[in-house]
């Protein structure tokens, strides 16, 4: 019962994250970085203020984090072998 208690703890902090990221990101998107508040990153995330410093000091630690998840992305696209057969593949 412990365990399954801990893994429900730990699915619902990692499905916040994902809240808060996402929430970050849309309103990035829409409003630019430097008219972005926090405010309006959890509010649109619907969390507390609490749960969101939990997991991100600042909007500037939240972009970060989702830089740094744009460019692993990137690294693995560029890491994939590319063989193209023609020249309009290349």
């Amino acid at each position: 019962m412990k365990n399954s208690t801990l893994s429900s703890r730990k699915h619902r902090s990692l499905e916040t994250k994902k809240k808060l990221l996402h929430a970050g990101y849309t309103i990035f998107i829409r409003n630019g970085f430097q008219k972005t508040t926090i405010t309006q990153i959890i509010k649109h995330a619907e969390t507390g203020y609490g749960t969101a410093y939990v997991y991100f000091k600042n909007k500037d630690d939240l972009l970060i984090i989702l830089m740094e998840d744009v460019m692993n992305q990137f690294y693995d696209i560029a890491e994939r072998s590319f063989s193209p057969q023609t020249k309009e593949e290349a």
